[in-house]
C-alpha cells in the first residue's frame, strides 16, 4: 500500500513539474512542463482539478488506513494483500478515480492527443 501512496506522490510530481522521475534511485526518466505551463485555461483548470482529486484520495487512503478502514496483511511468502473494511471508502475511491480520468481524457482529446482507455466505475447496487 506504501506503493499506492508513493504512486500518487510521484504522479503529483509529474502534474506539478514535469519532472517523472525513478522511485528506486530519483533519476530523472522524462523531463517536461508542468500543468503551470499550460496556455490553454480550460486544460490548465483540469489538470488542477486532477491535482486537488489526487490529493482528496492521498488523504482519504492515509485516514483510511490510521483508523483501520484500510488494514495490510503480510503473509509469510512475502506479498502483501490489503482490505478495505468500508465499501463506501472504496467506492468513493473508484468514482474519484473515474473522475480524474474523465478529466484527463478530456484534456487529451481537445489536445488532439488519443486518450488512455480505462475501465469505467461500475457502483455497487
Amino acid at each position: 500500500m506504501e506503493a499506492f501512496d508513493d504512486a500518487i506522490a510521484d504522479t503529483l510530481t509529474a502534474l506539478n513539474t514535469g519532472s517523472l522521475r525513478d522511485r528506486k534511485d530519483g533519476a530523472v526518466l522524462s523531463q517536461s512542463w508542468g500543468k503551470s505551463f499550460l496556455t490553454n485555461a480550460k486544460w490548465r483548470q483540469h489538470m488542477d482539478v486532477i491535482a486537488d482529486l489526487l490529493r482528496a484520495i492521498r488523504a482519504r487512503y492515509r485516514d483510511a488506513k490510521q483508523t483501520g478502514v484500510i488494514h495490510t496483511n503480510k503473509h509469510a511468502d512475502g506479498p502483501e494483500s490489503y482490505c478495505i473494511n468500508d465499501h463506501t471508502v472504496s467506492d468513493w475511491m473508484d468514482s474519484t478515480r473515474s473522475q480524474i480520468l474523465q478529466l484527463f481524457s478530456e484534456v487529451c482529446e481537445e489536445a488532439g492527443v488519443t486518450a488512455p482507455i480505462f475501465p469505467r466505475f461500475h457502483p455497487r447496487h
